[in-house]
């Protein structure tokens, strides 16, 4: 008797009666870590993605999709907290032990470090009010001189004063697309994410952002 297609890929039946009934058992997976990230892409494919979520599941793939997944954002925080840690060290003149002690309190700009209370800033671990003080003044001394050397930089490149709006977008990331030929917001909506991310370079932006700065670019094209 010809095999069915069912069979073919490996399924087999038992017998009930009359009826053959296809064995669902699922197959089996060596089970991998799943933490947060990978916990919270389960919960968006459950709600959003069931079709998805139902193959994965019935090919005994979920595991490691959901593992994959949580190993690359795992990997593009790191990438993301070290570039933020050298951002530190070089705009505040500051050791690692410093810059890991920001990052660690929640701060991921130097713009957030001269805008927070000093007293909340003093009160990290290893940082007294003289501490917290230098570096604040520090921060702002930066945040000056960069805003004027952006300032500078985008009336030679001609940069549009709507793409320095557009939510997502920081100075550098300004300035590195304009260099591209990315100088308003009608060039920035014609990229796609993958071009977008590509032409800021690796681990600066997620699919997420990238698609989101995009479509904020757009919004005037349905008004």
């Amino acid at each position: 008797m010809k095999k069915t297609i069912f069979e073919e890929m490996g399924g087999t039946y038992i017998r009930h009666g009359d009826y053959l009934i296809p064995c669902l058992t699922l197959p089996e997976e060596e089970q991998r870590f799943i933490g947060v990230w990978g916990q919270r892409h389960l919960r968006y494919l459950k709600e959003y993605s069931r079709s998805i979520y139902l193959n994965l599941l019935t090919s005994g793939r979920l595991n490691d999709y959901l593992a994959d997944i949580e190993e690359q954002e795992q990997e593009r925080r790191s990438n993301e907290n070290k570039v933020r840690s050298q951002r530190f060290m070089e705009a505040l003149d500051v050791d690692e032990m410093i810059a890991h002690l920001l990052i660690a309190e929640g701060f991921s700009t130097v713009d957030e470090v001269a805008l927070v209370p000093l007293s909340e800033l003093s009160e990290i671990e290893g940082f007294d009010e003289d501490v917290a003080s230098e570096l604040q003044s520090r921060a702002k001394a930066f945040i000056e001189k960069r805003n004027a050397e952006f300032a500078k930089k985008s009336e030679t490149l001609g940069i549009d004063e709507k793409l320095k709006g557009i939510e997502g977008l920081d100075q550098d990331m300004i300035l590195t697309l304009a260099d591209k030929g990315v100088k308003t917001i009608d060039d920035l909506g014609d990229l796609a994410a993958d071009e977008l991310m590509e032409m800021l370079g690796e681990n600066v932006l997620s699919e997420v952002e990238a698609n989101r700065i995009i479509m904020a670019a757009r919004a005037h094209w349905f008004e």
